[in-house]
């Protein structure tokens, strides 16, 4: 192997008992790693600990019971937060690689025990293929070309590589992975295929250009909205799953359903169409299928790229449309969002917006738990709305509006800068009334929202994780406005964000800000903090409590590999420490800061770091420390006891 390292030369070569299975079946079989491993430690291990742990001393490929043709090469390796090791390890058959045969294996740090193994592997290969084939790599790509149409003077990048495969009866042959890049045409593509070495016929083929959308096209929106064209181009493109010449509404991460008028649960086929338009259009809408499927889809998106999280816990979002027969209405029902065609007022319910909505609902449902009744059905729907907005933003940018693109003759159909303007919500805890339906008071919170993005120019990615955070980690099944506004807070300080926006935002809609001084972390003198996190716009805020009559100089260090960490030191809470304009500022300085006590009162201060950068940096250290003024040199000085005990020995 290649810049082998001597925990992998432990790993692979230094072991000493050499197991041998015999095959029962002889032909080729995947097994599954976990069971292997389990398999390997009965078998060799015996039932004491000591001599389980000596087993997982065995190399993998004896663990495995690899054959004497058969490798596990190391691809890649990571450490784990508890400090345990991953190998991840491809499987080769006479120097070939095994097509889909891959396995992670955790050994402790130093690679001398295997201690898990996921994923899977083929043994007995041998008994199928010796490796060979009677098939040329010219008469494989000419068989491809031929199987998907092509010229081949059009093709570039062609690959032509031999592997072993596993076919659909298990039994494993030599072939080849064929690939090209055909971009001369309309339609950029790459075709893709296994072709058996042993007839040259293609037993699979598939489009593998994942950056560009497949040949699926079609036309969404409504009569209010305008035609939506899905044309292949980016964004408006559609990730759709193409067999034949049918394309079905399905992806790795959304999957959408044609209840066909029905309410039926049964109903869980994928959507179909013939690639070129879809024909579910109703009540004014061109084709509610294809819209939700591409917001759905946009939606796990921005998920990841934004929050590197998915959207619900469910394999895949699963979004029904067409439910009941004028359904005017949307919502989730812990398995999939599902979408009625509406009437009257109202287009088909599919939208941007509403479709982010019940995302929405369902990570308060996987997270929080937030009951829909009263105050905490308020905060409820102020996040779906809130969560619809964001979406919103991500695809084509915020209206602050809700349901706009459904209405037929309203604006919308509720508001975030005036919540009051569909003459049922309201925008402010003082004009709240018990027993009010969470639909009428979610404005609290939602124009709390656009407050903070609109009016104190807070990004509207940043302020929707501090939403996020608080309902994962704060946020329960009765929080009220008041308590989900305290939670926010303590997420804003968490995510090193502004504490005094978000108090000027929730105080504007009536809701009182607790005090959350106690969460604040405090720095203890002299002592190391690492593994701190900070940007030009995520600022951890500290405090750090000094002894003033008895302390001469207040210190802080702060470093980064990345570059300089700025440092301010105020007698501010964390409330005002963030905005300089409106901070007394004792110290401040690059990787340093210091200042002299004056003030004999003073106790606490507040640690604020950051940096210049954009990016977030995630190794940053920090130390606070103070020097005490020297004996007899207070008003105490002559109680040198006091001095020691109020100071270099005082525990903050």
């Amino acid at each position: 192997m290649k810049d082998t390292t001597l925990a992998e030369m432990k790993l692979f070569f230094h072991f000493v008992i050499i197991a041998v299975w015999v095959s029962a079946v002889r032909c080729a079989r995947r097994v599954d790693a976990k069971e292997q491993l389990e398999k390997s430690l009965a078998s060799l291990g015996g039932s004491t600990h000591r001599a389980k742990r000596e087993a997982r001393r065995l190399s993998v490929r004896d663990l495995m019971g690899a054959g004497p043709e058969t490798d596990l090469q190391v691809t890649g390796t990571s450490r784990t937060v508890q400090g345990t090791r991953l190998w991840k390890m491809g499987e080769t058959f006479r120097g070939r690689e095994v097509y889909d045969a891959q396995l992670t294996v955790e050994t402790d740090a130093d690679g001398d025990h295997v201690l898990d193994a996921t994923g899977s592997f083929v043994q007995d290969i041998g008994e199928d293929t010796d490796g060979s084939v009677d098939v040329y790599t010219n008469e494989a790509l000419d068989n491809v070309l031929l199987e998907f149409g092509d010229n081949k003077d059009l093709a570039k990048d062609v690959l032509v590589d031999l592997k072993i495969f596993i076919d659909e009866n298990g039994k494993a042959f030599t072939g080849y992975l064929v690939e090209y890049r055909i971009e001369e045409e309309g339609q950029p593509r790459r075709p893709t295929a296994i072709v058996d070495g042993r007839d040259g016929h293609v037993m699979m083929k598939w489009n593998s250009m994942t950056t560009f959308c497949p040949d699926a096209q079609g036309v969404g929106g409504n009569e209010k909205t305008g035609e939506v064209l899905y044309n292949g181009l980016d964004p408006y493109c559609l990730d759709v799953t193409e067999r034949d010449g049918v394309c079905y509404l399905e992806n790795e991460h959304v999957r959408v359903v044609n209840m066909g008028g029905e309410r039926l649960y049964n109903i869980t086929q994928t959507m179909s169409y013939d690639c070129h338009n879809a024909t579910d259009g109703i009540n004014g809408a061109y084709s509610p299928a294809l819209d939700a499927f591409y917001i759905g889809t946009q939606a796990y998106k921005m998920f990841r790229e934004w929050y590197d999280m998915s959207p619900v816990t469910n394999e895949k979002l699963i979004i029904r449309v067409h439910f009941g027969t004028n359904y005017p209405n949307a919502y989730w029902n812990g398995v999939n969002a599902t979408f009625g065609d509406g009437r009257g007022s109202f287009h088909p319910f599919v939208s941007v917006d509403l479709v982010g909505h019940e995302i929405g609902h369902a990570l308060i449902e996987q997270n929080s738990g937030l009951i829909w009744y009263q105050q905490p059905g308020g905060v409820n729907e102020a996040f779906a709305d809130i969560t619809g907005e964001v979406l919103e933003h991500y695809i084509k940018g915020e209206d602050w509006l809700t349901g706009a693109d459904i209405t037929k003759n309203d604006d919308a159909v509720r508001y975030f800068i005036n919540p009051e303007d569909n003459y049922i919500s309201i925008g402010s805890m003082d004009d709240y009334i018990n027993y009010m339906e969470p639909h009428e008071t979610g404005g609290i919170l939602a124009h709390a929202f656009y407050r903070l993005v609109a009016l104190h120019g807070q990004p509207i990615k940043e302020a929707y994780r501090v939403f996020l955070h608080a309902n994962k980690m704060y946020w329960h099944h009765m929080s009220s406005m008041k308590s989900a506004a305290c939670e926010l807070m303590k997420s804003a300080y968490d995510l090193g964000q502004p504490g005094d926006v978000y108090k000027q935002a929730l105080e504007h809609v009536g809701i009182e800000v607790c005090d959350i001084a106690d969460h604040v972390v405090g720095l203890r003198s002299n002592q190391t903090y690492s593994d701190i996190q900070l940007s030009n716009a995520t600022r951890p805020v500290f405090t750090f409590g000094v002894p003033g009559e008895w302390t001469n100089t207040v210190y802080v260090r702060a470093s980064s590999s990345h570059g300089d960490v700025h440092i301010s030191i105020s007698d501010k809470t964390w409330m005002t420490a963030y905005d300089p304009a409106a901070t007394d500022t004792l110290a401040e300085g690059y990787s340093h800061a210091a200042f002299t006590v004056t003030d004999i009162t003073l106790y606490y201060v507040t640690v604020t770091l950051s940096s210049d950068s954009p990016e977030m940096w995630n190794d940053v250290t920090l130390e606070a420390g103070f020097t005490c003024v020297a004996a007899n040199q207070t008003s105490h000085g002559y109680f040198e006891h006091l001095r020691k005990e109020n100071c270099e020995g005082r525990s903050y």
